[in-house]
């Protein structure tokens, strides 16, 4: 309890983080809402702890089903309350509207959105016999909500999964590095193997996830999330290589200790090698390329199926090691793109 206790209140911490982003803009939500005395400035309050979410995508992406779905269903409504229906068959339809509303959210939260607008009207007007007079009060608390919401995500202490993708590209060849020295081991075991064969798709799904956001978020260098999705294309080959040796090595599949000792130096150095030109900025130096030995030296005559394997994942590495020498230098500086400079924000 004691350690997640520490990390939790580490300013490092995620979660830390999260709580005090809402509880800024909760804080600022309420003043707000006091300020331009609106008759229901808790609908900002709610608003904001609806749509905002982990990521600045999955936020930004729930602000507009939101924002438009709120607007969709005060049209909805402004035109239903003409119509003067009868109270009974008025709350069988919200009852109708609520459930599927229920039904789709997870899939569908725009439409859901215009659903619960409809509802929450028709109980305003049930109730006070005035929903009208809501109607654009209640337009005003969704976007003041949603714009504290994106303000939030983009200014206060952000957590920007384009800088999180070093991290997770560390973490991903660490496992891939734990996985090769237990299949190459002298007696490796089944229960070890499964276990470290998922946390390599673990490492690299979150690596993966990483990046889909980091290309949803603004003003971030194009050709940077290109040369990084390439390399995270490479370290996919690396997991299938792995999952199959797992395999391999579970039916006992191995390969001498002299030649196992061999290929699991060259890929230890080989992922050193990535390991640390994550580390730099500057531009990687060619006279390090012969630091790995070549895999046509480590095996003479046919190759077996681990062998080939293997040497594929040295290949992979070869080449994330000089993806990232181009692509770590232009990766960008989180929250300098903010700046700007002669009426243009500077990207860095």
């Amino acid at each position: 309890m004691i350690p997640a206790l520490k990390s939790y209140l580490s300013l490092k911490s995620s979660a830390l983080r999260n709580a005090a982003r809402i509880s800024v803009m909760l804080s600022i939500a309420s003043l707000m809402g006091t300020a331009l005395h609106l008759p229901k400035p808790y609908w900002i309050l709610m608003t904001i702890l609806l749509v905002t979410q982990n990521g600045y995508g999955a936020t930004r992406v729930r602000i507009f089903h939101r924002a438009a779905g709120t607007l969709v269903g005060l049209f909805i409504v402004g035109g239903a309350l003409h119509f003067h229906v009868p109270e009974g068959y008025t709350l069988s339809a919200m009852l109708v509207i609520t459930l599927v509303s229920y039904l789709i959210v997870r899939k569908a939260y725009g439409w859901a959105t215009v659903g619960f607008t409809v509802t929450a009207v028709f109980t305003i007007q049930i109730l006070t016999l005035n929903g009208e007079q809501f109607i654009v009060a209640r337009f005003i608390d969704t976007v003041i909500g949603c714009l504290i919401a994106f303000g939030g995500m983009v200014w206060l202490w952000p957590q920007w999964q384009s800088g999180l993708l070093r991290k997770n590209a560390q973490d991903a060849l660490e496992a891939d590095q734990e996985a090769i020295r237990l299949i190459l081991s002298n007696d490796p075991q089944a229960p070890a193997l499964a276990y470290q064969r998922m946390r390599v798709n673990q490492a690299h799904n979150a690596l993966f996830n990483s990046l889909n956001q980091a290309m949803q978020e603004p003003g971030f260098n194009t050709r940077y999330l290109e040369d990084m999705k390439l390399w995270v294309t490479h370290s996919q080959f690396i997991v299938e290589h792995i999952n199959a040796m797992t395999t391999l090595a579970r039916e006992h599949t191995m390969l001498t200790p002299d030649l196992a000792q061999r290929y699991l130096q060259s890929c230890e150095i080989a992922l050193q090698r990535c390991q640390q030109r994550l580390e730099y900025d500057e531009a990687g130096s060619s006279g390090d390329a012969n630091i790995m030995e070549s895999p046509e030296t480590l095996s003479h005559g046919a190759l077996s199926t681990m062998e080939q394997h293997l040497q594929r994942v040295l290949g992979h590495l070869n080449t994330m090691h000089t993806i990232s020498s181009v692509a770590w230098r232009q990766r960008p500086h989180h929250g300098i793109w903010l700046t700007k400079r002669f009426g243009k924000t500077t990207l860095q």
